[in-house]
């Protein structure tokens, strides 16, 4: 028996932006987005382990946004596609994740 993870196909990643936007509005933005692509058959993968800002400082991280901006790159590279959120080109981070997918081949889903 093998130990190997199978990707899993039509797995999309969401980028939301969030600079600027309550936590509402960005919560709802992505439950959208959820069920929009769900509805076409593609598969979100949940966000694994997501390490707080405290635990993070203690452990020797200098830039808690840049941390987490590292971990969604890795989220991204196990994805087939990436869907970005109305508002993206206003919040620096999904635009370097749109730089990135765009430099490295992950397609982008279009919702009409």
């Amino acid at each position: 028996m093998s130990n190997k993870v199978l990707p899993i196909d039509n797995a999309v990643m969401i980028v939301c932006p969030e600079k600027g936007l309550s936590e509402e509005k960005v919560k709802a933005l992505k439950e959208a987005a959820i069920k929009a692509l769900q509805d076409r058959g593609y598969y979100i993968p949940l966000s694994t382990f997501t390490p707080s800002r405290g635990y993070l400082e203690r452990n020797g991280t200098r830039s808690y946004t840049m941390h987490m901006l590292g971990l969604e790159v890795i989220r991204l590279a196990s994805c087939d596609y990436v869907y970005f959120c109305k508002g993206y080109e206003k919040d620096p981070r999904c635009l370097i994740l749109a730089c990135i997918a765009r430099e490295y081949g992950v397609k982008t889903v279009k919702l009409a």
